[in-house]
């Protein structure tokens, strides 16, 4: 079949799991495409690049990240909370001697090795982008590497927006909270600042926010804490550990510095010490001069990757509750078949329509592919590949089943072991 491809120079802004994704994919096509790559980071890998060295304060004592690096949220003792077998790339391995929830230098190592797969792309880290601007028929795209401080602009038939969404933390506004802050910044902190529990010790923890990384935080608070308090208003997976120095406490109506306290329901917990929020993060495109970014989703976007108003913009990775490896390869499948020429869309009245109904219906939780929907969403996007006849044989219909809970559990027991508490 011959196909007419308008699109050849291509940028790609990400070094993590989806932006090799896109490189791979878009390689596949077999096209006569141009890569260039981008990322802020010294290496591919993305977020699991773990740096130790983590945050600041600055004078509106929020919490940032202290160099113009992207700092991971990665913490020292982090393992997967999902089966290796179900993070695979297609045709990519781990080792057969993995274990299910493989250490982070595991998964990173995996994803290094991928990276030696990609095909040709020119790599441009260190480099922060700093705009995206549609200018003409081309985006007009702005970068600085972050070590000499030079900048660059370089034009782009097409730009995938693959930059990840564990940037900006979120903490909710909550009464009181503002004035806990003001007055004693350094015991508000955030998931994406945790590293190790040894801050904790012998203190008295709240973490708010249950679900990954708060019910992994809050266990491994309790090696060390006096008491840790959980926060959450929905099912949580701690529900299922015994843990005498973990209490789960509804969602949290005011704080009160003075008494180091916070109510709930007519009650209260005082003496705390610390805050952990682990309520999640914040979408953030701080380079794209379009109006779409909403902090809790993206809007205007089509099957939740092709900007509306021109699908030469995409995205890939935006979804949440999702095994991010074998997702981000499904998206980019569409995406390459759609810059070859080979996958054409609807018009972008019928895109903005699609867009706007499925905002409508799901509101904040755009993003949100809890399972099952995470299998739905992507079996989806392979039998549009399967009906159009441009699924190539190489893809994989993936469900991810939800596999948390055993790791949780054998987590919690470790530390009770190693607290000397025994026949929980």
């Amino acid at each position: 079949m011959v196909v007419e491809q308008s699109i050849k120079k291509i940028a790609i802004i990400g070094g993590g799991p989806s932006g090799m994704a896109s490189v791979k994919t878009l390689n596949t096509e077999k096209c006569d495409f141009d890569i260039d790559l981008y990322d802020s980071r010294a290496n591919l890998g993305g977020i699991w690049n773990y740096f130790p060295t983590k945050s600041q304060y600055n004078d509106d004592h929020e919490l940032v990240a202290n160099d113009e690096y992207n700092h991971s949220p990665l913490y020292a003792n982090l393992e997967t909370n999902i089966l290796y077998k179900s993070m695979e790339f297609t045709n990519f391995h781990f080792p057969e001697e993995s274990v299910d929830f493989p250490f982070r230098t595991e998964v990173l190592d995996y994803l290094t090795k991928y990276s030696k797969t990609l095909g040709p792309y020119n790599k441009y880290l260190n480099t922060r982008v700093t705009g995206v601007e549609k200018n003409g028929d081309s985006w007009e795209l702005v970068s600085k590497n972050v070590v000499s401080g030079e900048v660059t602009t370089r034009l782009y038939d097409a730009v995938v927006v693959a930059n990840g969404h564990f940037e900006v933390p979120r903490i909710p506004e909550v009464d009181g909270l503002d004035e806990w802050k003001k007055r004693d910044p350094k015991s508000i902190t955030h998931a994406k600042f945790f590293d190790t529990p040894s801050r904790y010790k012998d203190k008295t923890v709240l973490v708010v926010g249950g679900i990954a990384s708060g019910s992994d935080i809050a266990i491994q608070s309790s090696a060390t804490a006096k008491k840790v308090y959980v926060s959450c208003d929905e099912t949580t997976i701690l529900s299922n550990i015994n843990n005498p120095f973990i209490e789960i406490i509804p969602r949290i109506e005011s704080y009160d510095v003075n008494t180091r306290s916070v109510s709930f329901g007519g009650e209260k917990v005082s003496d705390i010490d610390e805050v952990i929020f682990c309520t999640g993060y914040l979408y953030d495109v701080p380079f794209l001069k379009l109006d779409i970014c909403k902090k809790r989703y993206i809007q205007d976007l089509y099957r939740q990757m092709f900007y509306v108003q021109d699908p030469s913009l995409t995205f890939v990775g935006l979804g949440k509750d999702v095994s991010p490896f074998p997702f981000a390869e499904a998206q980019s499948s569409i995406i390459a078949r759609y810059y070859s020429g080979r996958l054409k869309l609807p018009t972008s009245d019928e895109m903005k329509s699609v867009a706007d109904e499925e905002l409508k219906t799901k509101g904040d939780r755009l993003h949100g592919l809890k399972f099952p929907k995470e299998g739905e969403y992507i079996n989806g996007l392979f039998q549009l590949l399967e009906d159009r006849d441009l699924l190539d044989g190489v893809e994989r219909k993936k469900k991810v089943p939800e596999v948390k809970l055993k790791r949780v559990i054998n987590n919690n027991q470790r530390i009770l072991d190693e607290r000397g508490v025994f026949g929980i």
